[in-house]
């Protein structure tokens, strides 16, 4: 539905125009959404989890809670260091792809769309359905294995995708 919604606009208003539009109702949906927020949003599951998990491992509280982090460390050098190459190379379609596949997991907007969708269930329900396995089990290690079998299997998916 949101290709079409794109390519609509797109028609319309032209490409500018259509980010444009495209921006202002991700704005105003998402301003409306936070209304209804009653507390904190959810976390990803690596953020609500990763510091728990590592003091369980024995790791001390402050570099537990440094793990945290690291997280945005690695996204902001990968952001930086794959804009820089993309500068450094130009922007050809196959540059592009082969990034945005190496570096986010999709390559063509029908399989982006879908996981950001993805993305945003898991964001949701992941800590809640981890909290409940930890509080179930007594350890987050049924957790991040579960974590590492859903990337793998997202992996596996996207990589056929790709194939095609």
């Amino acid at each position: 539905m949101l290709p079409l919604l794109a390519a609509g606009a797109i028609a319309q208003w032209q490409w500018r125009g259509a980010m444009w539009a495209i921006a202002l109702g991700v704005l105003a949906v998402g301003l409306s959404a936070t209304l209804l927020l009653r507390r904190a949003p959810a976390m990803f599951i690596p953020f609500a989890h990763l510091s728990a998990a590592a003091r369980d491992l024995g790791i001390a509280d402050a570099q537990a809670v440094g793990l945290a982090g690291l997280i945005g460390v690695g996204s902001l050098t990968g952001r930086f260091v794959i804009g820089a190459v993309a500068d450094r190379l130009g922007r050809p379609l196959t540059v592009f792809v082969l990034w945005m596949g190496l570096s986010y997991g999709g390559a063509v907007s029908s399989i982006i769309g879908t996981l950001y969708t993805g993305a945003a269930l898991g964001n949701v329900a992941g800590p809640w359905v981890a909290g409940r396995v930890f509080d179930a089990m007594g350890s987050h290690a049924p957790v991040i294995v579960g974590c590492a079998l859903l990337s793998l299997l997202a992996t596996v998916a996207a990589w056929r995708a790709v194939a095609r």
